[in-house]
């Protein structure tokens, strides 16, 4: 299944992009009903914000990285279960990153 984006939303409604932007953000300008139909629908739709274009937006991304010497030893690999865990609980991305086998030789 495509993943749904605003672009669905304003043309299945037929109102403009930054209609549809605005009333999922609950911008005042909107009104009620408008907001309810943009809502409905995107619901609907399954629609979910893009994380990356959100990050354009912000100029931020919301995201950790951890650049570990190893990942076999446990001892590395514990922050990954920290890592998760703050992402299901604030939306935060995490990426655990170790050496690859074209790093191993340099030092």
């Amino acid at each position: 299944m495509k993943h749904k984006t605003l672009a669905d939303i304003t043309k299945k409604l037929k109102i403009s992009p930054s209609t549809v932007s605005r009333a999922l953000s609950d911008h005042g300008d909107i009104g009620r009903e408008t907001k309810e139909k943009v809502k409905a629908l995107a619901e609907k739709m399954h629609y979910a914000p893009n994380p990356i274009a959100q990050s354009l937006k912000s100029n931020r991304t919301s995201t950790i990285g951890i650049l570990v010497p190893e990942i076999k030893h446990d001892f590395f690999l514990r922050p990954s279960a920290v890592l998760k865990k703050l992402h299901i609980s604030t939306g935060i991305l995490s990426f655990l990153i170790g050496p690859t086998k074209a790093m191993k030789g340099r030092s």
